[in-house]
C-alpha cells in the first residue's frame, strides 16, 4: 500500500451506537457484518497466511473496527471479543476480527518503520557497543549510506506518517484482547479455557511468523547486583516450550484444513495422525509474555490497562512475585530441565523434593513459572518506568496527563516499596524508589515550580522516604566515604527530604497556605520517625554490650541546632512570609519558642542570618512581640544588608519607636545611597489608618484615658510628619545617581498617592492633597505597586472598616484577568502549546490579548492569593459572628414564632450567588462607582444583612482562588467547607439550570429557525404568484392593445370600403345626369348640398395653398 494512500486515508462512519446505552448487541452486529463483508479475505487467510488481500476500502474498515473496539471498551466497559468468545462462544468470530486486524498491521508495518537513525546506523555498521561508540577515542566509522532517497529536507526528516499510528492502533486492540482472553481463560472451566487459548496460541504464530513479535522479547543478559530494573530470563528459558506450543497450534490447524480438502476431494488425508505430548505452559506464562511485548513495542499504555485488570483480581488469586530471590542462583534456572514433573521454577527458599514421576499415559502437567497466577513484578516495573517516557509535555492533546500519571503509579507503586510488616507510616529510602522519583523528574512531566501541589502529590506516594541519620549529610573525605557499603550509596539518600524542602519553597512562594503547613507537618512526620529510628539503633547496639554508655565515636558527633535541620534559612523566611500574612501566628511562634525535647525548628542563632532576618522582623511587627524583635535586632551584625534595613524599618514603624524611623532613612540615604522602600510607604500608611480608627473608638469608651488618648495623637502626627517626609522626597536618592528611568521615584510617589485618595482615610486624603504633581502622568506609565506592600495597606483596612470596603479597593486596583501565559498552564506545570486554531495570524499575534493589555493599563497591583486570603479570613470572622448573633436571636426569640426565623446559610449562599461563572472575568467598577468613605453605612446592618454581605464578599473571593490554580481541599480550608460544598452544590446547579436553559433557548431557536424557514417559503411562493399576476397582467395589456389597434385597422377598411362605394354611386348619378337632356336641372337633396358645399370648399382652400405657393 502506497505511502500517499494511507495519508490520505479517513476511517469510513460508524453507525451512532450511543443510543442503544449498554446494550451489547448492537455493538456485536456491526462486527459481524463486518466479517461478512470480508468473509473471503478472512477464510483464506489461515491458509494463505499472507496480507495480499488488503485493499483500501477493507484497511479502512479495518481501522473503523479497531475504533470500534476501543469505543465499546470505554462505553460498555467489556472487551467485545471476550464477550463474543465467552458468553456468546463464537470463537470463529473472535479469530476472524483479529486475524483481520493482524493482516491490517502486517501491511502498514513497513510503511511505518522509521528509518535508522545516526547511531543505529553507526552501531550497525562498526558493530561497536554504546560505551564503545560514544567514546571519544574511537574513530568515526564510515556511515552507510541510506536506501531512502529524499531525506534530505527538514519536512522530510521529522515527517511522522500515519502509517506507524494505524499499525500501534492495531496492534493495540491486538494486544489488549489477546491479554483480557488469557485473563478471562483461568476462570472459566478447563473446555473452555483450552478453547479460548487455541485462538490465542493461533494469533501469537501468526504474529511471529509476520514478523511483529520482536527478537528482544526472549533476549536475557545476566543484570547487575545494583541495576535498576531488568529483564528477567522467563521469555528467555522458555523460548523453546513457546515456539512448541505455537508450532503445534498451527500445525494443527493445517492438519485440520489440510484433511478437510482431502475429504472434500474424496481421498485420504496425505499423513497419518499424531499426537505429541507437549509441555503445556500456564495462562501466567503467556499474560507475561503478552506484557512483555507491550513493552518491547511501546503499547505502555494497553499493558498498563492489563495490569489494572489483574490488580483488580487479586482476590481471586493473581499475585506478583519478584525474580531477585531466583537469580542468587541463576545457574540453577538455566540447569532446570522443564520436564512432565516441574511445574514452577526452583526457588532457593524451599527444600529440594524429589517430586513423584507420573506415568507415560498422564498428560504432561503445565509449568506456571513463578506460580500459579503470579506475574513477575519486573515486567510491571519495566510498564512504570517507560510509562515516564508517554507523560504529556503540551503538545496538543498526547501524552499522559499528569492527574492520570499519580494514578498509575498510586496502583502500581507496590513494584518500588519493599514488603515489611512494619506499623510505621515512613520507611526508610531504598533505591527502587529512589530510582523511579529521579526517572520521573528526569521525565519533565511535573514542574514543582510552577504546580508544586501535583509534585507535592507525588511525593506523598513512596513510603520510603526517611533518610539516613547524619549530621554531615554530604560526607565528601575520602576516608568517610571508603567506609560506606556499595548499598549504601544506593539506599541512603536525604533527597526525599530535599525534595520536600524544596518543594516548600514553591508552596511558599505561590502562597499556597495549607499546602506548605500540611507539607511541613509530613516533613516533621518524617524526621521525627528517623529520630525513633536513630534512638531504636542506638538501644539495640547496647543490649549485650559491657559499657552503658554510648561508644567514643559518637562524641565527635555535634549535636543539631535545629529540629528540622533540612531546612535551609531562605525557605524558613519564604514560610514566615507566608505565616505573617496568612495569620497562622501561634504556627509561627511554635517555630520560633516551641518547648519540645529537640528544640525550635528555628533556633536563636539563625536570628543575624540575615536571609532570614526580615522575615522574623515583619512576623515580630504583625504579632507585635518586641521580645523576638529585639533578638533579631541584637543578633544582627554589620554589615546589614538593604533589606534587612527596610524590614527593620518597618518595624520600628509598626512599634512607634518614631526617633529611630527618620536616623534609618537618612542613614539609608546617605551611607547606602540608597532610598526607601514601597514596604516602607505602606507600612506607615497601614499605622495611619489604625491609629484614626482607634482616635474614632476612644470617645466610644467610658473614662477614657487621657495619656491613652495623647499617645495616640501623638503617634498619627508623627507618622503623617514621615509620610510628608517621604512624600515630599526628603528621603530620595542622590540626584546624581544615574537611574535607567530618572523618574522611577516621583512616578512610585504618585501611584501611592492615587491609591491613598480611594482609601477610607482623611489623614491620608489630606496627605495626598497636598502632593503637588508637576505633570500628569497616566495610569498606563505608573509603575505597579508590589503586592506585599499593598496586603499591608489592604490588612490594615480589613481590620478598620470591613472586607466590603477592602474588596471594593481590591476591585479597583487589583488586575483580574488571568494573564495568556498563566492560562496555558495545565496540571503539572505544563505549559500547553498553541493549537492550530489559536495560531491564526490573521487574528494578529497569539502572544499578544487586547483586553488583558487594556485591563493592565487601569490597574496597579498584581494579586496573589495571599491578597485574596485576607479579604477571605476578615469575611469568614464577619460571616461566623453573624451567623452566632443569628442564633443568639433564634434562641431568644419565643417558639410561638416560627414564621420570622432566619434564612438557612444554603438559600441565603444561593440567593447571593452572583451570575458570572468563574470562568467569565468579573466586572470591575470604575472610579465614579467606588466611594471610598461609603463603606460603612449610616444605619448598622441586620445580621442576616451583614451574612449577605460577608457571603457576596467569599464567593468573589473562592472565584479568585479558582482562578490562581488553587485545589478544592485549599479553597475550603480557606473559606471553610460548609460553605464551600454549598457553594459546589449551588454551582452544580446553576450550571445545570443554566444546561436546560441552553438545551431549551436552543429548541426554541431551532424552532424559530424552521418557523423563519417556513415563513421565508411561503413569503416567496407569495411573491412569485404577485410576480406571475403581473406577467399575466402585462400580457394581457399587450393582447388587447393588439386587439384595439387590429379594430382600429378594421374600422378603418370598413370605413374606405363604404366611401368607396360612395364615390361609385356618384360617379353613376352624375353620368346618369349628362345623359338626360337639357331641362329643368333636379334639385338637390340636403345630403347632396352638403357633399356639394364641402367639395367646393375643399377645391377652394387647395387652390388658395397653391397661390400660397407660387407667390415669391
Amino acid at each position: 500500500m502506497e505511502q500517499a494512500s494511507l495519508n490520505r486515508l479517513y476511517p469510513l462512519e460508524r453507525q451512532n451506537l450511543e443510543a442503544h446505552g449498554k446494550k451489547v448487541k448492537p455493538w456485536v452486529s456491526l462486527i459481524e457484518e463486518f466479517l461478512r463483508r470480508n468473509s473471503k479475505d478472512a477464510g483464506t487467510h489461515s491458509a494463505s497466511g499472507n496480507s495480499s488481500g488488503i485493499t483500501r476500502r477493507s484497511f479502512a474498515e479495518t481501522i473503523d473496527l479497531a475504533n470500534h473496539l476501543s469505543t465499546a471498551r470505554t462505553e460498555l466497559n467489556r472487551d467485545l471479543l471476550a464477550h463474543i468468545g465467552f458468553k456468546l462462544n463464537n470463537w470463529s468470530t473472535v479469530y476472524g476480527t483479529l486475524s483481520r486486524l493482524v493482516d491490517a498491521a502486517e501491511a502498514v508495518w513497513e510503511a511505518s518503520a522509521s528509518p535508522p537513525g545516526v547511531i543505529e546506523d553507526r552501531a550497525k555498521c562498526s558493530k561497536l557497543s554504546l560505551d564503545e561508540l560514544t567514546d571519544e577515542d574511537s574513530s568515526p566509522q564510515s556511515r552507510r549510506t541510506s536506501k531512502i532517497t529524499g531525506l534530505a529536507s527538514l519536512d522530510s526528516l521529522t515527517y511522522r506518517p500515519f502509517a506507524r499510528d494505524y499499525h500501534m492502533l492495531l496492534m493495540a486492540e491486538v494486544w489488549k484482547s489477546l491479554g483480557i482472553i488469557i485473563l478471562y481463560a483461568v476462570d472459566t472451566s478447563p473446555a473452555k479455557s483450552k478453547l479460548a487459548m487455541s485462538v490465542v496460541y493461533r494469533t501469537l504464530a501468526r504474529l511471529h511468523h509476520s514478523g511483529l513479535v520482536s527478537e528482544r522479547v526472549y533476549k536475557y543478559t545476566t543484570p547487575g547486583i545494583y541495576q535498576a530494573t531488568f529483564r528477567p530470563p522467563g521469555m528467555h528459558l522458555l523460548s523453546s516450550h513457546i515456539m512448541d506450543v505455537l508450532s503445534d497450534a498451527a500445525w494443527t490447524v493445517h492438519e485440520a484444513e489440510v484433511a478437510a480438502e482431502a475429504a472434500a476431494a474424496g481421498k485420504d488425508a496425505p499423513f497419518l495422525p499424531a499426537k505429541i505430548n507437549i509441555k503445556e505452559l500456564g495462562h501466567e506464562i503467556w499474560l507475561e509474555f503478552i506484557l512483555w511485548c507491550c513493552v518491547e513495542h511501546g503499547h505502555i499504555n494497553e499493558g498498563i490497562w492489563l495490569v489494572d485488570k489483574l490488580v483488580s483480581r487479586q482476590r481471586k488469586g493473581w499475585k506478583f512475585q519478584s525474580w531477585a530471590p531466583l537469580l542468587r542462583d541463576e545457574q540453577s534456572l538455566r540447569n532446570t530441565r522443564i520436564s512432565r514433573e516441574v511445574s514452577t521454577w526452583p526457588s532457593p527458599d524451599s527444600a529440594s523434593v524429589s517430586p513423584e514421576p507420573q506415568k507415560r499415559t498422564d498428560s504432561p502437567s503445565l509449568f506456571h513459572g513463578l506460580g500459579k497466577q503470579t506475574i513477575s513484578v519486573e515486567v510491571v516495573q519495566a510498564l512504570l518506568d517507560n510509562l515516564l517516557n508517554l507523560v504529556h509535555m503540551g503538545m496538543s492533546t498526547g501524552g499522559t496527563p499528569a492527574t492520570e500519571l499519580l494514578r498509575r503509579i498510586d496502583n502500581l507503586k507496590f513494584t518500588i516499596t519493599s514488603a515489611t510488616a512494619s506499623d510505621s507510616k515512613f520507611l526508610p529510602t531504598i533505591r527502587a524508589a529512589n530510582w523511579f522519583t529521579t526517572r520521573v523528574m528526569e521525565s519533565g512531566g511535573l514542574i514543582p515550580e510552577a504546580d508544586p501541589q501535583t509534585f507535592d502529590d507525588f511525593l506523598k506516594l513512596t513510603p520510603h522516604v526517611v533518610p539516613p541519620w547524619s549530621n554531615g549529610m554530604c560526607p565528601v573525605e575520602e576516608e568517610a566515604l571508603a567506609k560506606l557499603h556499595r548499598s549504601q550509596l544506593y539506599d541512603d539518600t536525604s533527597a526525599f527530604t530535599g525534595l520536600m524542602e524544596y518543594n516548600l519553597k514553591f508552596h511558599s512562594f505561590q502562597r499556597f497556605t495549607g499546602s506548605a503547613l500540611n507539607l511541613f507537618a509530613h516533613l516533621q512526620a518524617v524526621m521525627d520517625t528517623c529520630k525513633m529510628r536513630r534512638l531504636d539503633d542506638f538501644f539495640s547496639s547496647q543490649v549485650g554490650s559491657d559499657s552503658a554508655h554510648p561508644s567514643s565515636h559518637s562524641d565527635d558527633i555535634a549535636p543539631f541546632e535545629s529540629s528540622i535541620p533540612q531546612l535551609s534559612n531562605v525557605t524558613l523566611a519564604h514560610l514566615f512570609d507566608l505565616i505573617t500574612v496568612s495569620r497562622a501566628y501561634a504556627f509561627g511562634e511554635w517555630l520560633l519558642l516551641s518547648g519540645d525535647i529537640d528544640g525550635p525548628t528555628v533556633p536563636a542563632s539563625a536570628y543575624g542570618d540575615q536571609a532570614l532576618a526580615p522575615s522574623l522582623l515583619r512576623f515580630a511587627a504583625a504579632t507585635k512581640n518586641d521580645t523576638v524583635g529585639e533578638s533579631v535586632v541584637q543578633s544582627l551584625a554589620e554589615p546589614i544588608s538593604l533589606n534587612t534595613l527596610r524590614a527593620l524599618l518597618n518595624y520600628r514603624i509598626t512599634m512607634h519607636q518614631w526617633d529611630r524611623v527618620v536616623p534609618t532613612l537618612r542613614y539609608i540615604r546617605d551611607n547606602r545611597i540608597k532610598t526607601w522602600a514601597h514596604s516602607n510607604i505602606a507600612a506607615i500608611a497601614a499605622e495611619i489608618i489604625r491609629l484614626e480608627h482607634a482616635l474614632r473608638l476612644q470617645p466610644q469608651v467610658q473614662n477614657p484615658d487621657d495619656t491613652v488618648i495623647s499617645d495616640i495623637e501623638v503617634n498619627l502626627v508623627e507618622a503623617k510628619k514621615v509620610l510628608y517626609r517621604i512624600l515630599f522626597g526628603e528621603f530620595d536618592e542622590n540626584p546624581w545617581r544615574k537611574r535607567r528611568n530618572p523618574n522611577f521615584q516621583a512616578h512610585t510617589l504618585i501611584s501611592f498617592t492615587r491609591l491613598f485618595r480611594h482609601l477610607p482615610s482623611p489623614s491620608l486624603h489630606e496627605i495626598a492633597d497636598s502632593v503637588f504633581e508637576s505633570e500628569y502622568v497616566p495610569m498606563y506609565r505608573l509603575p505597579y505597586i508590589p503586592s506585599p506592600p499593598f496586603h499591608t495597606v489592604l490588612a490594615a483596612i480589613v481590620e478598620t472598616q470591613g472586607p466590603s470596603a477592602a474588596m471594593k479597593i481590591y476591585k479597583r486596583f487589583c488586575v483580574s484577568y488571568s494573564s495568556p501565559e498563566f492560562s496555558h498552564l495545565v496540571v503539572g506545570g505544563i505549559t500547553r502549546f498553541y493549537q492550530k486554531a489559536e495560531r491564526d495570524f490573521r487574528r494578529g499575534d497569539p502572544d499578544f490579548d487586547a483586553a488583558y493589555f487594556h485591563h493592565l493599563q487601569k490597574k496597579m497591583v498584581f494579586p496573589n492569593p495571599n491578597t485574596v486570603r485576607i479579604l477571605t479570613q476578615a469575611a469568614v470572622r464577619e460571616y461566623q459572628a453573624a451567623v452566632a448573633e443569628i442564633e443568639a436571636e433564634a434562641e431568644a426569640r419565643p417558639e410561638s414564632n416560627p414564621e420570622s426565623a432566619p434564612a438557612s446559610p444554603e438559600s441565603s449562599l444561593e440567593s447571593t450567588v452572583p451570575e458570572q461563572s468563574s470562568g467569565e472575568p468579573l466586572s470591575l467598577p470604575t472610579d465614579d462607582e467606588i466611594d471610598p468613605l461609603s463603606s460603612q453605612s449610616s444605619s448598622p446592618l441586620t445580621p442576616a444583612e451583614r451574612k449577605a454581605e460577608a457571603e457576596r464578599t467569599l464567593i468573589f473571593c473562592i472565584r479568585r482562588f479558582e482562578i490562581f490554580h488553587m485545589s478544592d481541599i485549599e479553597i475550603a480550608r480557606e473559606v471553610g467547607e460548609e460553605l464551600y460544598s454549598n457553594y459546589k452544590i449551588t454551582n452544580k446547579d446553576r450550571r445545570e439550570w443554566d444546561r436546560r436553559m441552553k438545551s431549551e433557548s436552543k429548541r426554541k431557536w431551532e424552532k424559530l429557525q424552521e418557523l423563519q424557514g417556513r415563513l421565508k417559503v411561503t413569503g416567496d411562493t407569495h411573491q412569485d404568484i404577485k410576480n406571475n399576476a403581473s406577467i399575466n397582467r402585462k400580457e394581457r395589456r399587450v393582447i388587447w392593445q393588439k386587439m384595439r389597434k387590429l379594430r382600429e385597422k378594421l374600422k378603418e377598411k370598413e370605413r374606405a370600403r363604404n366611401d368607396t362605394k360612395l364615390h361609385v354611386l356618384l360617379d353613376m348619378a352624375t353620368r346618369e345626369r349628362e345623359r338626360k337632356p337639357d331641362h329643368e336641372p333636379v334639385p338637390m337633396t340636403k345630403s347632396e348640398m352638403r357633399r356639394h358645399r364641402r367639395q367646393k370648399g375643399i377645391e377652394k382652400r387647395k387652390a388658395r395653398e397653391k397661390d400660397e405657393e407660387s407667390r415669391p
